[in-house]
């Protein structure tokens, strides 16, 4: 199965992997990622990668299935593949508002790190504190915070 990856090229531009949803489906997310991807293209080459297959239902999130389990699996590998292989000046994600999406992105933060310029995270979701304070992931959490150099909130009360 090949990964839903896209691709803008210009030398002197800078490089940027985005991973995160865009549409469809249609929702503030979705919507959201392709707004600041449209506004950014013409300035910078970006490499996309869909987080979520295209196939999957939108409310379908934070449950654990085996299946989705080894597609996410799958899809960090291949974001680790793009960050070593292209070596982006940035990363550029939208974290999950799920404890099990939240460690999927704790991975994939501690995973890119290496080999990013910077990692910004763009939170989308008023639940971001809740995400952070899981019991037992608290010391991944900060690893988190630390390794990422900006995190973009839409609103104050974010």
């Amino acid at each position: 199965m090949q990964p839903d990856i896209q691709k803008t090229t210009q030398l002197t531009k800078k490089n940027v992997l985005f991973f995160a949803r865009f549409p469809p489906p249609y929702c503030g997310e979705t919507i959201g990622s392709q707004l600041v991807y449209d506004l950014l293209k013409d300035d910078l080459n970006i490499t996309t990668l869909e987080l979520l297959d295209n196939n999957r239902e939108i409310d379908d999130g934070g449950k654990f299935r085996v299946m989705r389990a080894i597609k996410t699996l799958g899809k960090i590998y291949t974001v680790l593949k793009l960050v070593k292989s292209e070596r982006p000046d940035s990363f550029y994600m939208v974290p999950a508002a799920s404890k099990l999406g939240h460690f999927r992105d704790v991975l994939i933060v501690l995973f890119v790190r290496p080999y990013v310029g910077r990692i910004v995270c763009h939170i989308r979701n008023g639940n971001f504190h809740d995400v952070l304070s899981v019991t037992g992931l608290q010391a991944l959490s900060r690893q988190f915070i630390q390794k990422t150099d900006y995190f973009i909130f839409l609103a104050n009360n974010l």
